[in-house]
C-alpha cells in the first residue's frame, strides 16, 4: 500500500530495501505511466468497434505502441473502475485472491472509496471517448475526417486513419518493414491498412433497422419489468435509447464481420 512506502513511492522503498543511499527526486526516472481516462477510452472504442490489433507484418508490435502513444497524448484524467464495476471481478477471483493476501501477508483486495470520474460501465467509455472527438481530428492534421456529427462511426474512422498513419511512420523509419508491410497489404488486396470502419454513411433504412434492434434488445431485456401503459414505454426506451443505438450498432458490426447482415422481411397479410 502506498502509506507502507518509503515517501509513497516504490522506487525509494525498493532502494531502501536494498541498501542504495537515499534517492532524490530527479533521480528518478518514470516511465510506462497509466494512460489517462479519455485515451483508454479511444484504444478501447478502436479496439472494439474498428479493426483492432492489426498485425500480420514485421514491426507490428512497434507501429501498435507508436499508436498508443500518440493517443497517449490526449486527456489527463484518472483512468479507474468503480467499486461496483470491480465487485464482481474480484468475487470470481476470491480464492485466488485470498491466498496471494495470505502469502505477501498484505490484504489488497479491498477496492476503497470510489473516486469521482470511476467508470462504471463500458458504456461510458463510449461516451468520454466520443467526447474526445475534436482532440483526435487535431492529431489527424490534414487528414482529418470529413466534418460532421460526432458518432461512433465517425470517431473509429478517425482512430484508424490516425492509427493507420503511426503504422506508416513505423515503417518509413524502418525501411526493412516497408517490404514486408506491403507484401501483407498486397496479400489483402488493399492499398492501405486494411480497416473495417471506412464504411459509406448509413442508409435510411439502416438506421430504421438499427432504432428497431434497439427497441428489440430493450424489450428483452426489461420482459418483467416493461411499463403496460404505451405513452410509459415511450418515455423509459427514450432515456436509454442511446444507450441500446450503441448496443443495436455493436451487435451489427459483430453480424458483419461474420458475413451476416440484418434485413427486414415483408409482412404478409
Amino acid at each position: 500500500m502506498p502509506d507502507q512506502l518509503l515517501g509513497r513511492d516504490v522506487v525509494k522503498d525498493f532502494a531502501d530495501l536494498i541498501g542504495v543511499a537515499p534517492l532524490a527526486d530527479d533521480q528518478i526516472i518514470r516511465t510506462n505511466e497509466s494512460l489517462s481516462l479519455e485515451a483508454v477510452a479511444l484504444l478501447y472504442v478502436q479496439r472494439k468497434l474498428g479493426r483492432g490489433f492489426v498485425a500480420g507484418f514485421d514491426g507490428a508490435h512497434s507501429a501498435n505502441n507508436a499508436y498508443i502513444s500518440r493517443l497517449a497524448t490526449i486527456g489527463h484524467r484518472k483512468f479507474c473502475f468503480s467499486p461496483q464495476m470491480l465487485a464482481p471481478l474480484l468475487e470470481a477471483e476470491r480464492d485466488d485472491i485470498a491466498w496471494m493476501e495470505d502469502r505477501l501477508g498484505q490484504p489488497f483486495s479491498d477496492v476503497g472509496a470510489a473516486h469521482p470520474e470511476a467508470i462504471s460501465s463500458l458504456d461510458e467509455l463510449v461516451d468520454v471517448a466520443l467526447q474526445q472527438f475534436d482532440a483526435v481530428q487535431e492529431l489527424l492534421g490534414d487528414k482529418a475526417v470529413t466534418q460532421g456529427p460526432t458518432t461512433p462511426e465517425t470517431l473509429v474512422q478517425a482512430l484508424e486513419q490516425l492509427r493507420e498513419g503511426c503504422y506508416e511512420e513505423v515503417s518509413a523509419v524502418a525501411p526493412r518493414q516497408v517490404k514486408a508491410t506491403s507484401q501483407f497489404l498486397t496479400g489483402k488486396g488493399a492499398k492501405s491498412m486494411p480497416s473495417e470502419t471506412v464504411r459509406s454513411k448509413a442508409t435510411e433504412e439502416e438506421l430504421r433497422l438499427r432504432t428497431k434492434l434497439a427497441r428489440i434488445l430493450w424489450h428483452n431485456d426489461h420482459l418483467t419489468d416493461m411499463p403496460s401503459d404505451p405513452e410509459e414505454r415511450k418515455v423509459a426506451f427514450g432515456n436509454v435509447a442511446k444507450d441500446y443505438q450503441r448496443k443495436a450498432l455493436d451487435l451489427t458490426r459483430r453480424l458483419e464481420r461474420n458475413n451476416l447482415k440484418l434485413v427486414e422481411l415483408e409482412t404478409q397479410d
